[in-house]
């Protein structure tokens, strides 16, 4: 599996949250009309959004990090020289990492207890750990992605 395979395999990341949030925002746009021009609510409607909002933001977390889109304030840090700013990287990326590795477990955990507990949410009958296991999924993402967008910064910086 060559390096281009696998980064597309990492876009189903992008692809997940894309249709994530058409889905959301279909519903929404549907219950609106539903609810004030024909006067006949969706029920459901609040579910399925809840449900594609927390998908969408967690796999759009991962794309995010792959593309090193996230909110960075290295003013400070472009001053050093280039082994200072290496370091500066390495160990922002263990800390990230680290506290990614304590929500993946604590959110395995989770899903794993909506699993054994078999909880459904109250009118679709979803259940909940389809709904918690984005976070497991989306930190094993974005751990994923993180450390291709730092090992690319470190083959830039001379």
């Amino acid at each position: 599996m060559g390096k281009n395979t696998f980064e597309k395999i990492l876009n189903i990341d992008l692809i997940i949250a894309g249709i994530a949030m058409l889905v959301l925002i279909f519903v929404t746009f549907a219950a609106v009309i539903l609810r004030y021009c024909v006067r006949k609510p969706l029920i459901w409607g609040e579910e399925v959004q809840l449900f594609c909002f927390v998908w969408a933001a967690l796999f759009g977390a991962g794309a995010v990090f792959r593309n090193g889109g996230h909110v960075a304030i290295d003013i400070l840090v472009d001053f050093f020289p280039p082994k200072v700013q290496k370091t500066v990287e390495s160990v922002v990326y263990v800390i990230v990492v680290g506290i990614l590795a304590f929500l993946f477990w604590q959110s395995f955990l989770l899903a794993k207890q909506m699993y054994t507990t078999n909880r459904v949410t109250n009118i679709l009958r979803i259940p909940y750990w389809i709904v918690y296991g984005a976070m497991p999924a989306g930190c094993v993402l974005m751990i994923i992605n993180h450390g291709l967008a730092v090992y690319r910064k470190f083959r830039e910086v001379k």
